[in-house]
């Protein structure tokens, strides 16, 4: 199907056919099967279609391997204010490292993200153990489920909201328990994508493509036609020779630039290209823009009229504002409704959050030229600077100081007094600032891992618990 209905139903936990779509599942299977969604330009739009797009497979595996390769990290916020990440939270594993035994997380997200752009909705149903964690995320094909509002008889219980599979309405899952990734929405429950979206330019789209293989398939296309005086070839078979021996001659890259020799009057004439070509190859290139409008992606290859930015870092800024992060702010809100606890959502001490610093990374000179910003308004040390630089810590204490480098110098022993033994140099001592950041930081770190260590051991007492009949003894 290309969208879904939002359906109501007046029986909760019992769904049937008419309560889960609006036709009959077979039917609906076998339309989709015998008679695929047309636009007006009378092709097939279905997601197939859409993906044999060259500008709509470039914009979809932007923006859905952007989703994948950013890191989403869950962070924990101590009481003092610093951010750490949340190791220990089984969540945290989930969507960076493994979500489930088959696919890694950039795959996992590259996939969700995929089907909510096509289809309006990216879907996976989360497996939780008995504690009620979740342990795994398993994906749902997007097409074979439909959303479904449960109505109570009794005004007081609250409406509910199911993923119901459409060829199987005795099979549907609770919303807590799937994480739902929808697209632009009416009704701010049920996304909507782009096959249900914009069926008439995809479909233009994929006419013009179509036609434009099929005319290279059955039309010959040549660079220029040769004309014989009447009479110069009076046999078939003496033409053919000579066209033959004439490409043989002329073709293949070796024969480039090779001088050629025309005899018996015969005279080249060069074929131009037609109003017709021109105008099919300008109305391939509306199409390209109208497909990168569609997925909100500004910059399209192969598109000279596409807004140009004075730097890299200028143009990933405009494609994370004006494309990207709506994506990812949706991610991040339905991981932390999904995959927290009530009273971890609630409590704000956790959330997820995706590092787009990566993407916004510029030349080494830009960079640099941040960093020296950064460090002389004393905020950032160098230690920082070389952390996200891949390098290793500087090891003296004003590796963590936060001074600026520039008007912070070392202090230089004076001169001798002649007749006089010289004096060891004295050591400058550490800035008071600097010495309670390093010790504030340090004592955040320890007491964060030992933290941790309470939790593993209180997980390992509870599991031991359950196992055991006579715990106490």
């Amino acid at each position: 199907m290309d969208g879904e209905s939002l359906i109501v139903s007046q029986n909760p936990g019992v769904f049937t056919a008419n309560a889960a779509t609006y036709r009959d599942p077979v039917q609906e299977w076998l339309r989709d099967a015998l008679a695929p969604t047309r636009g007006d330009a009378g092709v097939p739009v279905t997601a197939e279609t859409v993906r044999g797009l060259p500008p709509a497979w470039y914009s979809i595996c932007k923006i859905a391997g952007h989703v994948g390769s950013l890191p989403l990290n869950l962070i924990e916020r101590d009481d003092e204010g610093y951010s750490n990440a949340a190791t220990m939270h089984p969540a945290y594993w989930l969507i960076k490292h493994r979500p489930n035994p088959f696919t890694t997380a950039s795959v996992f997200r590259e996939t969700i993200q995929h089907h909510a752009i096509i289809h309006g909705n990216g879907r996976a149903a989360i497996i939780r153990n008995g504690r009620g964690d979740p342990a795994e995320l398993a994906i749902l094909q997007p097409d074979k489920w439909v959303i479904v509002l449960s109505q109570p008889d009794d005004p007081n219980v609250p409406q509910r909201k199911y993923h119901v599979r459409s060829d199987n309405p005795s099979v549907f899952i609770a919303d807590t328990d799937v994480l739902h990734i929808p697209g632009l929405s009416d009704d701010g429950i049920s996304g909507i994508g782009v096959l249900g979206a914009a069926k008439q330019a995809l479909g233009l789209a994929i006419a013009q493509q179509r036609q434009a293989a099929l005319s290279t398939k059955n039309g010959a296309k040549v660079k220029f036609l040769l004309s014989a005086p009447v009479g110069t070839f009076a046999k078939a078979d003496e033409a053919l020779e000579f066209i033959q021996k004439f490409n043989e001659f002329h073709s293949d890259s070796e024969n480039t630039d090779r001088v050629g020799l025309l005899r018996n009057g015969i005279t080249p004439h060069t074929v131009s290209q037609t109003n017709s070509d021109a105008q099919a190859l300008e109305s391939r290139k509306f199409s390209r823009q109208d497909v990168g409008l569609l997925m909100q992606v500004e910059q399209m290859l192969g598109d000279d009229s596409s807004v140009s930015y004075n730097s890299l870092e200028q143009k990933n800024q405009a494609y994370l504002t004006n494309c990207l992060m709506r994506w990812l702010v949706r991610w991040q809100e339905e991981c932390a409704v999904k995959l927290l606890t009530p009273s971890q959502f609630n409590s704000e001490r956790y959330y997820f959050r995706f590092v787009t610093a990566a993407l916004l990374r510029g030349t080494t000179k830009e960079r640099y030229e941040v960093y020296q910003i950064a460090r002389q308004i004393e905020t950032m040390s160098a230690n920082e600077v070389r952390e996200l630089e891949d390098m290793n810590a500087r090891t003296d204490p004003r590796g963590d100081a936060y001074e600026n480098p520039a008007i912070n110098t070392v202090h230089k022993s004076p001169a001798p007094v002649p007749g006089t033994a010289p004096q060891p140099p004295t050591q400058p001592e550490p800035q008071p600032a600097a010495r309670a950041a390093t010790d504030t930081r340090l004592s955040s770190l320890v007491r964060a891992h030992v933290g941790n260590l309470v939790a593993v051991e209180r997980s390992r007492i509870e599991q031991a618990a359950g196992k055991e009949e006579n715990f106490c003894q």
